[in-house]
């Protein structure tokens, strides 16, 4: 995303406190597993299985998004910006745009049918 200041504070706040929450766990669980000495073998087979999982998405959806922003950030000339976000997008145009306008208008009648 390009410069500028503007709302959009919720989602990045929200993205920060999902990451704080899974940061906490991931304290939680190691402390857990060194206590019972199992940390290294869990290690192994956490990083064997999400490897493995994101193969599997890869193989569908492509490029993870976590992935692509590491990628584009580090492209980006704004990339060292603390204020950086990568947002995605969906693009219609055509007749994509004219089966989404088809759409939209068949859910506004069935809504008004209902009401």
């Amino acid at each position: 995303r390009r410069g500028g200041g503007g709302g959009g504070g919720g989602p990045v706040a929200a993205d920060e406190l999902a990451a704080d929450e899974l940061a906490a766990d991931n304290m939680v669980e190691d402390d857990m597993a060194a206590s019972l000495g199992l940390q290294g073998a869990l290690r192994d087979e956490e990083s064997a299985s999400s490897s493995s999982a994101a193969a599997d998405y890869s193989d569908a959806f492509g490029e993870l998004w976590a992935d692509k922003v590491v990628r584009l950030r580090a492209a980006s000339p704004y990339g060292g910006s603390d204020r950086w976000r990568l947002c995605g997008f969906i693009v219609k145009a055509n007749d994509e745009l004219l089966q989404e306008q088809v759409a939209v208008a068949w859910v506004a009648d069935l809504q008004t049918i209902f009401e």
